[in-house]
């Protein structure tokens, strides 16, 4: 974990003050808008779930290019034990 919150911060990830495990990425989406978030991320043991702009995809790209990932899955998958489906308006 200590790797992990190293790593997530050295792209520019912030851990939450009240929930450790959980990272968000704020970036201004233009000059004139003020910093939005782009990229969201938990950690359980030793499983990632993300989501992420097109704006913070880079970014959790260059996270996740420093780790060895296993399976990436997206749609329909489980995590912690939950069946997540995601829609086509990108709800889960």
């Amino acid at each position: 974990m200590q790797r992990l919150d190293g790593e997530a911060k050295g792209v520019g990830f912030r851990a939450s003050q009240m929930f450790p495990a959980f990272y968000f990425l704020r970036k201004p989406v233009d000059a004139e808008t003020e910093a939005q978030v782009v990229a969201v991320m938990t950690t359980h043991v030793d499983d990632l779930l993300f989501a992420f702009l097109p704006e913070g995809e880079e970014f959790v790209e260059k996270l996740l290019g420093k780790f060895d990932i296993g399976t990436r899955e997206s749609r329909e998958f489980r995590y912690c034990g939950k069946s997540l489906d995601q829609t086509e308006t990108a709800s889960a």
